[in-house]
């Protein structure tokens, strides 16, 4: 007899609007975010774990991350990053990364701990969860920042909305390699656990 592979699907009504962001905890529950910028924890039974974090933000896609050690990080395209606790409280000071009237893209849990954040006028940096600026800030030369993932430790990988290129960056700062030219305008980017990278167009191909 042949097995068969049963998938059951599982709809939860969160009760939130647009869900930009939806992130997996260490512990198994799960972490969601919607355009208003609430925030709504779910258990492994697929109820939800109260309380709701109220950020209070203007909306960034994808404007949450999960941490290591069960801490979120929310943030805002005004440029504010907050931590949240398993309690739904904020943990320290909220974090204003941003100076000028530039606003944030893209924000990234690094493996190491600390966070990545990319603008809309390609401006790439790393923070400590103490809210100070790890390392140099990096000008990309992207615009619409809106891609950062981590292929490996100590690599970053950007990519602006809509954009082609692709670039890679050492923990100096420094580019690695050539800029990749990936043939079609990136919409969506993600690190593969072998170290590469995959790149869906706005033609709906996809690319390794």
């Amino acid at each position: 007899m042949q097995a068969q592979n049963i998938c059951e699907q599982v709809a939860i009504d969160t009760k939130q609007v647009i869900l930009l962001s939806i992130v997996a905890l260490p512990n198994g529950q799960l972490g969601t975010r919607d355009s208003r910028g609430v925030i709504k924890r779910w258990g492994m039974d697929n109820r939800q774990i109260r309380p709701n974090i109220e950020t209070v933000y203007p909306i960034l896609n994808g404007g949450l991350v999960a941490m290591t050690n069960g801490e979120l990080v929310s943030g805002g395209n005004n440029g504010n990053l907050r931590r949240w606790g398993m309690d739904g409280k904020q943990i320290g000071p909220t974090i204003n990364t941003i100076t000028n009237d530039n606003r944030m893209y893209s924000l990234l849990g690094l493996s190491d701990g600390d966070l990545a954040t990319g603008t809309d006028v390609g401006i790439l940096t790393s923070w400590g969860m103490d809210g100070k600026q790890v390392g140099i800030t990096v000008e990309t030369g992207q615009t619409s920042l809106w891609f950062l993932v981590e292929p490996s430790d100590g690599q970053l990988v950007s990519a602006g909305f809509a954009a082609v290129s692709l670039k890679t960056w050492g923990k100096g700062g420094k580019q690695l390699g050539p800029t990749i030219n990936t043939g079609h305008n990136i919409s969506s980017l993600v690190a593969l656990p072998n170290g590469e990278i995959a790149s869906g167009g706005d033609d709906g191909t996809l690319k390794l």
